[in-house]
């Protein structure tokens, strides 16, 4: 939205504008030299206005805890996000056949609240990862306390049932499985190379009993 009014003007609307939230970024431009009176009250200001509510968080931060009772867990953040004035943007829960649980959880607040946030989510459990990602400005000395800050919470459990694939008799199945599967593979090439060498063996066999039998004719 772009609004034209009188320099005079200038200051109230802009306090009018900025009255209507937090403020994400303010430039302004000014020509000195348009000419005579260009500076006095009645020079024409045009302000452009965007209005969005769905602002690029300030900081991002990933966490992965481990903890028992993950969905329990889950339902008390939620109870104390609420409690604290933040916003849940996003939350699932699945459980996998191995027993593990798991919570992903989204969450959306103040730079203000951030820290004590934070403190809260890592009594959860045992923190496994913490990354933090901010984008600060070159000319930014302090971070904005009401710059919005996005938190990704990754709860999850380990898995308290062995798998059929685990475990001692899983392994001797295993073990005796591709040992038999062997000696099955071996008895079938030496049936193979049996079957390629037995008419060249009988060959040999009734040539040697030939020979033997014109030697001894021969000596009679």
């Amino acid at each position: 939205m772009s609004v034209r009014v009188p320099g005079k003007n200038y200051p109230a609307l802009l306090d009018a504008f900025r009255s209507l939230g937090r403020t994400s970024s303010f430039s302004l431009q000014r020509d000195d030299n348009s000419g005579p009176g260009a500076n006095g009250d009645d020079a024409p200001v045009i302000v452009s206005l965007s209005l969005t509510d769905d602002e690029t968080p300030l900081q991002q931060t990933n966490m992965a805890v481990m903890t028992s009772d993950v969905d329990g867990k889950a339902q008390q953040i939620k109870k104390d996000a609420l409690a604290a004035g933040v916003e849940i943007k996003a939350s699932s829960f699945q459980r996998q056949p191995d027993g593990m649980e798991m919570a992903q959880m989204t969450f959306r607040l103040p730079m203000s609240k951030y820290p004590a946030f934070v403190e809260s989510l890592k009594k959860v459990g045992k923190v496994e990862s913490l990354t933090v990602q901010r984008e600060d400005r070159p000319d930014q000395t302090r971070t904005d306390e009401t710059a919005p800050a996005e938190i990704s919470l990754q709860l999850h459990s380990q898995g308290d049932i062995v798998a059929d694939n685990n475990g001692l008799w899983a392994t001797l199945r295993q073990t005796f499985g591709e040992g038999a599967g062997a000696l099955f593979g071996s008895v079938r090439m030496i049936g193979v190379a049996a079957a390629f060498l037995a008419p060249w063996i009988f060959v040999l066999i009734l040539a040697a009993w030939m020979g033997r039998r014109i030697y001894i004719w021969r000596r009679k």
